[in-house]
C-alpha cells in the first residue's frame, strides 16, 4: 500500500504509548484480513494462552515497553479507546482497519515475523472447527477470509505447519460448498507440503491425497483421481495394516470412484470389505457402518438387486434411529436415510401407503414417531 510517511509516524506515536500486550495483541490482529473479526477467535483459555506467548515474543525484540493488561479483553478495550480496532458489541466483531494492519506488518522487523505467523495461524487454528460440514458453517463463514489470508502469508514465508493442517481444513470446507475452484489450488498445495514435509509415504500424505480425489471426483475428473487413490489407499495399508478404519475410507472412495465409471464388479468387493473392516473396528451400530451400508445398497440397487438392498437400507435407517433415540437429536443423514430406503421400497413395488407403514414400523422399533 502507498500510505504517506506522516500516516506512518502518527500511528507509531500511537503505538509508543501502548502497553506490551496491547501491542502483542495488535501485532496478532495485523495478520488476519480486514474483515471483521468474530470475538470467539479472541476468546477461551486457547487464545489467551497465544496472547500470552506473543507478549513474550514481544518483550524479546523490546524488553523496554510498558506493562500489560491483565487480561486480553482489557487489551481490546484499550485499542478501542485509542481507535486502534473497532468493537462492536451487537454483531460480537472486532476490526484493524487496513492501513494499521499494513504499518503494522511492513514495519515488522524480518527477523520476526515468522514467529508473529506461526502465533497467529495458533490462534486461527483453536478457533476453526475441526470438522468443516454444515453443522458448523455459522463459526466457519465468518472466519474463513482470516484462514485464507493468514495462511497465504504463512505459505508465502514458507511455513509448513500449522499452515498445511489450517489450509487443508479450508479446502474441504471450499470443496462442501462446491468452491471448487477456490478449493482446488488449496487442496493441491496441501499435498505439495505435506509430501515435501513428511514424505511420499506418510499417513497424512495419504490423507491429503484423499481430499484431493474428493474434489477431483466432484469435477468429473475421475481419471486423474482414480491413480492417486490407489496410492493413498496403499500408504495407509502398509501405514497401518489391512484392517484400519482409514483403510475402510480409502476403500470407500476408490470403490466410488469405480462406480462412477461403470465398474460396478470391481467396486463391489471393495466396499464390502470396508464394510467388514467397519463393523470389527467400531462396532455394527456405529454410524461409519451405516455409511458402508448406504453405498452398498446403492450399488445393489445400481445392479438391480433390490431384494439384497432392502435389508442393508433398512438396518441403515435403524442406525441412525438409534443414535437419534440414544441422543435426542435426529443424525444429520436420517433424512437421507429416510428417502433412500423409502425409493428401494418403492422399486420393490410396495405402494405408497406400504412404504408409510413400514417406515412407521421401523420407527416405531426406537419409539420414535414417524414425522408426517
Amino acid at each position: 500500500m502507498q500510505y504517506p510517511r506522516s500516516l506512518a509516524v502518527t500511528w507509531q506515536t500511537t503505538l509508543d504509548r501502548l502497553g506490551a500486550g496491547e501491542i502483542a495483541l495488535l501485532r496478532l490482529l495485523a495478520w488476519l484480513a480486514p474483515d471483521p473479526v468474530p470475538m470467539f477467535v479472541l476468546e477461551g483459555e486457547a487464545a489467551e494462552e497465544v496472547w500470552r506467548e506473543a507478549i513474550v515474543l514481544f518483550r524479546q525484540e523490546s524488553p523496554e515497553h510498558g506493562e500489560t493488561a491483565a487480561e486480553l479483553r482489557a487489551a481490546l478495550v484499550t485499542l478501542a479507546n485509542y481507535s486502534l480496532l473497532r468493537w462492536d458489541t451487537q454483531a460480537q466483531t472486532v476490526a484493524v482497519h487496513r492501513v494499521v494492519q499494513e504499518i503494522l506488518r511492513t514495519r515488522l522487523p524480518e527477523e520476526w515475523r515468522r514467529y508473529w505467523l506461526i502465533l497467529c495461524l495458533c490462534l486461527v487454528d483453536g478457533a476453526s472447527p475441526p470438522d468443516p460440514d454444515v453443522r458448523t458453517w455459522p463459526r466457519w463463514n465468518p472466519l474463513r477470509p482470516h484462514v485464507a489470508f493468514v495462511v497465504a502469508e504463512a505459505d508465502a514465508a514458507g511455513i509448513g505447519e500449522p499452515t498445511a493442517g489450517l489450509m487443508n481444513k479450508l479446502g474441504v470446507l471450499l470443496n462442501i460448498k462446491a468452491l471448487h475452484a477456490e478449493a482446488e489450488p488449496l487442496m493441491r498445495r496441501v499435498v505439495d507440503i505435506t509430501e515435501k514435509s513428511m514424505g511420499e509415504g506418510h499417513p497424512n500424505f495419504a490423507a491429503a491425497l484423499n481430499n484431493l480425489v474428493q474434489l477431483l471426483h466432484a469435477t468429473n475428473r475421475l481419471e486423474e483421481a482414480e491413480p492417486l487413490m490407489r496410492r493413498a489407499l496403499e500408504i495407509d495399508e502398509r501405514s497401518y495394516g489391512p484392517e484400519h478404519p482409514n483403510v475402510a475410507i480409502r476403500l470407500n472412495s476408490l470403490a466410488q470412484l469405480l462406480q462412477a465409471t461403470n465398474r460396478l464388479e470391481a467396486a463391489e468387493p471393495l466396499m464390502r470389505r470396508a464394510l467388514q473392516i467397519d463393523e470389527r473396528s467400531d462396532g455394527p451400530e456405529h454410524p461409519d457402518v451405516a455409511r458402508d451400508l448406504n453405498n452398498l445398497a446403492r450399488l445393489l440397487k445400481a445392479t438391480n438387486r433390490l431384494q439384497e438392498a432392502e435389508p442393508l437400507s433398512r438396518r441403515m435407517v435403524g442406525i441412525f434411529l438409534d443414535f437419534t433415540r440414544r441422543t435426542g437429536h435426529p443424525h444429520p443423514r436420517l433424512e437421507a436415510a429416510w428417502a433412500n430406503y423409502a425409493a428401494i421400497l418403492k422399486d420393490l413395488g410396495r405402494s405408497e401407503v406400504e412404504i408409510a407403514a413400514e417406515l412407521g414400523a421401523l420407527s416405531g422399533e426406537y419409539g420414535i414417531q414417524l414425522r408426517k
